[in-house]
């Protein structure tokens, strides 16, 4: 029924509350992203955006999807992780995860790039094809914000195994471990699209 799928308000009631949850939440991915190596992660300040995407999924499921699907070119990469935090999330509820686990597969959503800001700018954003070198300074990407993250008080396991795998693939050829679909954890934001 609508009311269990995430349908209990009309899309276009719940279209401007959800444009606010998604507009705070790329503020917030920004703000993060773009602060120094060293300055601390503010983790708890994350939670009350993940909770406002999960309340705003349960009231209209339709209404923050419709925003992750706008793709613009513009600060992809925060749109990027709020994307995939939305999609996860609404993935994971359809397969019936239950409230805290939404809540720690929407953080490794939320969170599972933040090794990005710690990646060289010229190779983040370079116009060409990367060199092979390059291409694993890209791809240390993972372990980069894995280590950061880690380091924070209270975040769930299941979260960093996220950010951990969000480039693993169920055939084994994924990065950085190159783990197969047995040793994955549902978690893993990026790849539940």
């Amino acid at each position: 029924p609508d009311t269990a799928g995430g349908r209990r308000v009309p899309l276009e009631q719940e279209l401007a509350r959800a444009r606010e949850v998604y507009t705070a939440s790329i503020e917030h991915v920004k703000n993060f992203m773009h602060s120094t190596p060293n300055t601390p992660v503010n983790m708890e300040a994350a939670r009350p955006l993940v909770e406002s995407i999960l309340t705003s999924l349960d009231r209209n499921l339709d209404a923050l999807i419709f925003l992750a699907k706008l793709r613009h070119s513009d600060a992809y990469t925060f749109r990027h992780c709020v994307n995939v935090s939305i999609f996860s999330v609404a993935y994971a509820r359809f397969r019936g995860l239950d409230r805290e686990h939404l809540y720690s597969v929407g953080l490794a959503g939320l969170f599972h790039d933040y090794g990005k800001a710690l990646v060289p700018s010229h190779i983040l954003n370079a116009p060409r094809p990367l060199k092979p070198w390059e291409t694993e300074i890209m791809h240390s990407h993972v372990l980069r914000g894995y280590e950061k993250i880690s380091q924070l008080d209270g975040i769930a396991q299941e979260s960093l195994q996220g950010v951990l795998q969000h480039h693993e693939k169920h055939n084994g050829t994924g990065y950085p471990y190159g783990l197969d679909g047995q040793r994955l954890t549902p978690y893993r934001g990026h790849h539940l699209r």
